[in-house]
């Protein structure tokens, strides 16, 4: 590659446009966007890229993510091994195309407008068809660039309301969800409906009964109850963050031996509870008995039998409790198993038996057994849209392909070591499918893939290549290779319904 080319640079074109090329163009300014942004400048010395982020400030989920109480839900050292500043700008990618003839990618750009940033993709589809292009992006830009990374990630869109509801549109409260937490909503003296019993939802509840909060009540609505692990405690962690980044200035290697001892003890959790081996078929059934007497200890007696799990630990993700089983004490906190049903201007309705003995304070009973009860606030901690990739956007290949059609082609969506995609050249995901692990850190995986993708970019910008592709059958391959794996352990086999799984039985989350 000339050193033109290596360099950010604005050119007319035919048409007298003036656009902006870019050597690499990160899609995404999450922790993998940045990560990869921060590895350019150490590992390679080189600056001439930009990180597209559409949100209003960097971080991804955890910037989208601000409901009270967020934490990871996993033990996890939350740092990557190296550091730096990333040049950051604000568009949103649209649509990236590959051009065969200049063996560059072309990217369309659409501004986000500043009361626009924080919609989902499908809120921002809505006001688009509603009102125009223009409500939503006040500009359109179009870009080249010689590689493409997707950092996009896979905790993007949100899960919206339970499929088959009736009435969402008469709906006189508030409508949080815990992906687009909006931290102005005033909650006191409010009902709150909690729809989800996931990791979200079990920080969220015990953070609406504190006093600083004051609702008046919460309802819980639970499909699946999760297997309940219990988690550091408070103190500890706030004997950590006190002296925790002292300790890692001061003594040399301890941040290193802190991660590896987390990572090991995570490793022992996967190959004891996941894994389809002698240990996991020895461990597993004793680790769901501590994790029932710690249930049975610690929640209350009338909801042991609807919060015992009737599958297999490790097949759903576990919740990792601090404080959410004894917030369900608070006589103000109802659980049910009630699914909601339709919603009200200022109520809504459950239906069918709830299976434990208890009523819901507050509520009315019609002669069908169906419940309805007052709600000011209704809360979505439904998760996200996730094995679907469908939050991806536009993306074309080699003669015209749509990444979202070759998927569809393949039964689901993957990419060799989760990286990278025959027929799109000059193309690196990161935390793409089947990268995501369900027991550890999200970091690793994200170092992993940035590591990898570093390597094949410093031969295209040292122009060693013009282009890096990965065979088909390379791809397919793999592919095969990791739904094989997933085949016996407990994520199939335990009996469960997990977001980690698409409607087919494939596993395009996960690595195994």
């Amino acid at each position: 590659m000339s050193q033109r080319a290596n360099r950010i640079r604005r050119y007319q074109t035919s048409g007298q446009d003036v656009r902006t090329y870019y050597p690499v163009a990160i899609i995404g300014g999450g922790v993998a966007g940045i990560a990869m942004a921060c590895r350019l400048k150490e590992k390679l010395g080189f600056d001439q890229f930009r990180v597209f982020e559409s949100s209003g400030g960097i971080g991804g989920t955890w910037w989208s993510q601000q409901y009270p109480g967020v934490a990871a839900d996993v033990l996890e050292h939350d740092t990557t091994s190296w550091e730096g500043n990333p040049s950051l700008s604000t568009p949103e990618v649209l649509k990236a195309s590959w051009d065969e003839s200049h063996k560059e990618w072309e990217l369309t750009l659409g501004h986000v407008s500043p009361d626009s940033e924080e919609l989902t993709g499908r809120q921002k589809q809505e006001k688009i068809n509603s009102t125009g292009f223009e409500a939503v992006y006040w500009r359109a830009e179009v870009i080249r660039a010689k590689i493409v990374i997707s950092a996009i990630g896979l905790l993007v869109e949100p899960n919206q309301w339970p499929a088959g509801l009736v009435g969402i549109e008469r709906f006189a409260g508030s409508v949080l969800h815990s992906a687009r937490w909006d931290a102005q909503s005033d909650l006191r003296d409010k009902d709150v409906i909690v729809v989800g019993t996931g990791s979200s939802a079990a920080q969220i509840v015990p953070e609406l009964i504190k006093e600083s909060t004051g609702v008046k009540s919460v309802t819980q609505v639970m499909r699946t109850p999760p297997w309940v692990s219990p988690y550091i405690q408070p103190s500890t962690i706030r004997l950590y963050e006190r002296y925790g980044p002292w300790l890692m200035r001061n003594i040399p290697g301890l941040e290193r031996i802190l991660r590896l001892t987390i990572f090991l003890r995570l490793e022992f959790d996967y190959f004891s509870i996941i894994a389809d081996g002698w240990l996991a078929r020895w461990m597993r059934p004793r680790v769901e008995s501590q994790l029932l007497k710690h249930l049975y200890s610690t929640a209350p007696q009338k909801y042991h039998d609807i919060l015992t799990p009737n599958y297999g630990v490790g097949c759903k993700r576990r919740v990792f409790d601090v404080n959410w089983l004894q917030a369900l004490h608070h006589p103000s906190v109802t659980l049910t198993t009630r699914p909601l049903q339709s919603v009200q201007a200022h109520s809504v309705t459950l239906g069918g038996l709830d299976k434990s003995s208890h009523t819901i304070e507050g509520s009315q009973m019609d002669s069908s057994g169906d419940v309805t009860i007052p709600a000011d606030v209704i809360i979505l901690a439904t998760g996200y849209q996730a094995s679907t990739w469908a939050h991806l956007p536009e993306i074309q290949g080699r003669e015209g392909k749509r990444l979202k059609d070759l998927w569809r082609e393949r039964g689901s969506p993957q990419a060799y070591l989760g990286t990278a995609i025959d027929k799109f050249p000059n193309f690196f995901m990161l935390f793409g499918p089947n990268t995501a692990v369900g027991h550890s850190s999200a970091i690793l995986a994200i170092e992993n893939g940035v590591n990898y993708a570093i390597f094949f970019m410093s031969q295209i910008l040292d122009g060693v290549v013009h282009t890096v592709e990965v065979k088909e059958d390379a791809a397919r391959t793999w592919a095969a290779k990791v739904q094989e794996a997933h085949r016996s352990t407990v994520l199939v086999t335990g009996g469960c319904d997990s977001w980690y799984m698409s409607e087919n039985g494939a596993n395009p989350t996960i690595y195994p």
